[in-house]
Order: structure tokens, then C-alpha cells, then sequence
């Protein structure tokens, strides 16, 4: 006869049989705590580094500005219009949280 720690589901299927009630998890609240402060934590780490670097290099043009041109005129130069010719971009943070009217980066033209 197979004992009740063996089987998984065979002891819910006694506690039922028996008419007992099922032992209910119990939620520590010192556990919820320190996951509430260990996100918060999380969350202003994050935000303070979209405070100190809010930009990030421009994939298009690898941070140089310029683009080389399409599929006939490969020698041809132009602007990065993705970018706004400063080979930076706004991280996804600071498009969303902090961009208070800011698209471009501090000293651009």
C-alpha cells in the first residue's frame, strides 16, 4: 500500500474523504514586506539611472550622426534623421517616465 508522502495528490484525496478542510498557505507578512521593499528598491534604482543617463547610442548610425546612403549610392553621406544628427536616443524609461517635453539630448542643436 502506497503511503500518503509517496503519492502527491493521495493525501488531498484522504483530507477530502475525511471531510476536513484543506490547509490553507500561509502568507508571512515579513516575506510580503521585503518584497514590497525589494521592488521599491528595484524601482528607484531604475529611475535614478534615467536620471543620470537618459540617452542611449543611436543603433541607425552607431552614435556617429551620419548614415551612408541607400542601395545605388552607397559613397553618399547624409544626416541620421532618427537621431537628429547627435548619435543619441532616448532610453525607453525616459520616453515614458521622464520626458517632460526633452526629445533631444542637453547641448543638440
Amino acid at each position: 500500500m502506497p503511503s500518503a508522502k509517496g503519492t502527491p495528490g493521495l493525501s488531498v484525496r484522504l483530507a477530502k474523504a475525511a471531510g476536513s478542510q484543506l490547509p490553507v498557505p500561509h502568507l508571512d507578512f515579513s516575506l510580503i514586506l521585503g518584497l514590497f521593499l525589494l521592488g521599491t528598491v528595484v524601482v528607484i534604482a531604475y529611475v535614478v539611472s534615467l536620471y543620470l543617463h537618459p540617452h542611449v547610442m543611436c543603433r541607425r548610425c552607431g552614435g556617429t550622426g551620419k548614415v551612408s546612403g541607400g542601395f545605388v549610392f552607397t559613397y553618399a553621406r547624409s544626416f541620421c534623421l532618427k537621431c537628429g544628427a547627435t548619435g543619441l536616443v532616448p532610453r525607453l524609461g525616459t520616453r515614458l517616465l521622464l520626458d517632460r517635453g526633452r526629445s533631444q539630448p542637453r547641448g543638440s542643436w
